[in-house]
């Protein structure tokens, strides 16, 4: 696939995001209008909230598969961009402090939204599997890119877990 259709694509779902949340937000304006029951408006707006959830939840994972596909594609040009822009350590320290704010977020998202994080983990899963076999070019890296993808083995149970475990089984 071609690396600018990447690109649309994520500029697509980015649309589609605000175009909800746009949505949902002119609705969410017009909550004041007292149409049904107080118990059927009070409906209205926790479906209206799921809506708005389960879009943040698409853009979130549509986004994290084009982004990671796009930093596999890109990774060199980028990791070079940024040790040029500040050097190796502040790279270093940057990568290792972003590690560990994504961590923190996602391990939030997870309590949020368990079946779409698991979802997200899936595809995480199934995109490192991709970019380790990928990087197996000769026999002297095997045993590395066979340890990633066990790795990646277990990323992928471990999101079909939280999907089972957020449908309640």
């Amino acid at each position: 696939m071609h690396k600018s259709l990447f690109v649309a694509m994520l500029l697509l779902t980015s649309a589609l995001l605000f175009g909800a949340e746009y949505l949902y937000k002119f609705t969410w304006k017009r909550r004041r209008l007292k149409v049904g029951t107080p118990k059927e408006r009070e409906q209205y707006l926790e479906d209206l909230k799921k809506f708005r959830n389960n879009m943040i939840g698409y853009h979130l994972f549509v986004s994290g598969i084009i982004g990671s596909a796009l930093f596999g594609i890109y990774q060199h040009q980028i990791m070079a961009w940024l040790v040029n822009l500040f050097g190796k350590r502040a790279t270093q320290l940057t990568t290792g402090s972003a590690v560990v704010v994504i961590g923190l977020l996602a391990s939030w998202y997870r309590l949020k939204a368990r079946v779409n994080y698991g979802l997200i983990e899936i595809a995480f899963g199934a995109i490192a599997a991709y970019v380790a076999a990928g990087h197996i070019v000769s026999a002297d890296n095997v045993f590395p890119a066979m340890m990633t993808l066990g790795g990646c083995v277990y990323v992928v149970a471990r999101g079909c877990s939280n999907v089972l475990e957020g449908w309640g089984f």
